[in-house]
């Protein structure tokens, strides 16, 4: 799933750097991270079934407001595309469905940077 979800990224952020959990310190805006937060398996009493939820966090930086809230809805727009249709490069991953659970924004004052936040849960 994290190759399709990055896949997806960079093909509406063609440029932008894309990291997982973290970014380098030297990395220049605007760039994107995406950490996942929480795995479940689908169990049965007979034991686990094919199917997963999984919980990630996408972080939009911005150097500027604007740039920022510009991503963030482009991640917005790709999470509600993504429902029932296969994503990634080979598209061999199905999105069943997809919970956004939050979208945040913030200013990180020690980066001089503006942080586009959005919280989903894909089923899969």
């Amino acid at each position: 799933m994290e190759r399709a979800l990055r896949y997806e990224l960079q093909q509406i952020f063609p440029g932008i750097r894309i990291f997982p959990t973290n970014a380098p310190k030297d990395a220049t805006p605007p760039f994107i991270i995406y950490l996942r937060d929480s795995t479940v398996w689908d169990k049965t009493l007979d034991g686990f079934i094919n199917g997963e939820e999984i919980t990630y966090t996408v972080n939009i930086m911005g150097e500027t407001y604007e740039q920022m809230v510009q991503m963030r809805e482009a991640v917005e727009n790709l999470l509600r595309e993504m429902i029932k249709s296969s994503i990634g490069e080979n598209e061999d991953i199905l999105v069943k469905d997809l919970d956004l659970n939050g979208v945040a924004e913030v200013f990180e004052q020690q980066l001089g940077l503006y942080r586009g936040i959005v919280d989903f849960t894909v089923y899969i």
